[in-house]
């Protein structure tokens, strides 16, 4: 049914002496003067946000249409685009005469987890023939994620098996049930206690037991399928692993190589609305940022991306940008597209965009550090796991490390679910983990430009799983029995503060592989 215009209140008490009014400087309220005999469209809010919704339900919100103008408008329709979550009970056809409006409704009924979309009014308004309104809204859905993925299980003795366990987490805001959970792959195997289907709620955990047993010398790569009621029914972790018919490993690592005196530094920041509090704790901290870099007295290039072009918001900014807290604050608060929680895909683009022509043209410098910067309270969620993008990184900027503001691993905080994919990809390249748990984000920007300055990393990930009792440290040729701990959750060797080895050393780790072998 076509809504009936609506008199506007203020043009009741303007009958023939409206040109008189124009001509004194009359301004109609909502819009700026209407030019003589023209229709002028006004259409209010600006944008409608959704609450969100269990997948099936629906709801609707309204949107006036009014003409300010001195003319009949006529509205000829309307179009969504985006997703099939927005849609229009009614499309808009009729005239409006000067001083009415009326009501449309936008009917939402969910599709993913977020749902982004924009609504096209046209109109014969000679200005704004369309109106664009922006649609956001959301599912209220189960989410599974799989933590580590992949699992590596490194190099195991042919003759032994060796078991680990992923942590499978409901991450979304209701209940979901597993129905099946399939191990695929020769040498690959499970075995668990629990009663499949399982029911998961919310910020609810289940430690999944998966066991390897090489029955040759070749690396092998399996999958593990996990089939929910989730909005995405079919969850993938990957497995590798490869025989070996030593059981003793030795692993060496080298330290990074600063210092450095040039450092190009790229911030990806998420745009879901629950980023807001994270966003001003990024613009407070900011001035200070620049300090240390200055008092380190390094060459820095700074760039902000948060759409999935990976296109650097406002400027790059260096030590010549006239108001660099003002460009960083407005480009923290950037535009974003459907992929805004794919952290690690946005900063692989921003940096294949550095290429001759890119729109990050310039940005990287042969003799400079390179650091990301991934502030976000959700898990990654890019297509492909994140050893996938960080190989791509690294092939764009060898000396990359990925410092990851984001939450606790394994279990999330109430304000953000667990890190997973960044936490990885943080270690595989000795940044550090900071918790965007925390209020307090005072000492982050100082971890931030000592690891953009020296390179310098406290964690270093060992190939296969160790009998910890076994575990021999060497730093720079020399053994340390002290100022380190293994880190069975990461499968690391982690050194205190004041142990961490200098830049440019070697750090070496010799031990026996755990695993259970045949008499």
């Amino acid at each position: 049914m076509r809504s009936r215009p609506r008199q506007l209140p203020w043009l009741l008490l303007l009958p023939a002496a409206v040109a008189g009014c124009i001509e004194n400087g009359f301004t109609p309220p909502g819009g700026g003067k209407p030019e003589d005999d023209k229709p002028m469209i006004e259409v209010f809010p600006t944008a409608l946000d959704f609450t969100s919704l269990a997948l099936g339900e629906s709801s609707v919100l309204p949107l006036t249409i009014r003409n300010i103008g001195l003319a009949p408008l006529t509205v000829a329709g309307a179009q969504i685009s985006g997703t099939s979550a927005f849609t229009l009970p009614v499309e808009p056809d009729v005239v409006l005469e000067p001083g009415t409006e009326i009501d449309l409704d936008v009917a939402f009924s969910p599709v993913n987890p977020e749902d982004a979309g924009s609504l096209s009014i046209l109109s014969d308004d000679p200005t704004a023939p369309t109106t664009g309104v922006p649609l956001t809204g959301g599912a209220l859905v189960g989410e599974l994620i799989v933590l580590p993925n992949p699992l590596d299980f490194g190099e195991v003795p042919l003759g032994c098996s060796q078991s680990k366990s992923v942590h499978v987490q409901n991450v979304g805001e209701v209940s979901l049930t597993i129905d099946t959970i399939v191990p695929l792959g020769d040498d690959f195997g499970a075995t668990w206690d629990f009663t499949l289907p399982l029911v998961l709620a919310p910020g609810e955990q289940l430690d999944v037991p998966l066991t390897y047993y090489p029955d040759d010398l070749l690396p092998d790569d399996g999958e593990v399928w996990i089939t929910s009621d989730a909005i995405v029914g079919l969850t993938i972790a990957r497995q590798r692993g490869s025989g070996t018919t030593d059981s003793t490993v030795a692993d060496e690592w080298w330290q990074g190589n600063g210092p450095w005196a040039q450092t190009d530094i790229v911030f990806y920041v998420d745009q879901s609305g629950s980023m807001l509090d994270d966003q001003e704790r990024l613009r407070a901290n900011f001035t200070r940022f620049i300090s240390i870099l200055e008092e380190l007295d390094l060459d820095y290039q700074i760039m902000v991306v948060t759409d999935e072009d990976g296109c650097h918001n406002e400027a790059i900014i260096d030590a010549d940008t006239a108001d660099a807290s003002g460009v960083f604050s407005r480009a923290v608060e950037g535009p974003y597209g459907r992929w805004t929680e794919a952290g690690l895909s946005l900063v692989t683009q921003a940096l294949e965009n550095t290429e001759a022509g890119g729109c990050n043209e310039g940005f990287l410098r042969d003799d400079a550090k390179t650091t990301a910067v991934m502030v976000s309270d959700e898990v990654e969620q890019s297509r492909q796991s994140w050893d996938v993008y960080v190989a791509r990184m690294r092939g764009y900027a060898p000396s990359i490390g990925i410092t990851s503001i984001v939450g606790d691993v394994p279990s999330g905080c109430a304000t953000a679910d667990p890190g997973t994919g960044y936490v990885e990809a943080t270690l595989a390249t000795g940044g550090a983990f900071l918790s965007i748990c925390n209020e307090d984000w005072s000492s982050y920007f100082e971890t931030i430009a000592s690891l953009s300055a020296l390179g310098q990393t406290d964690t270093f990930v060992l190939t296969s799983e160790p009998d910890p009792t076994t575990l021999v440290v060497h730093v720079d040729g020399a053994p340390v029995t002290t100022g380190w701990a293994f880190d069975a959750t990461w499968n690391a060797i982690r050194f205190e503060p004041l142990s961490v080895p200098e830049p440019g050393v070697q750090v070496q780790a010799w031990y026996d592989i755990e695993a259970d072998c045949e008499e």
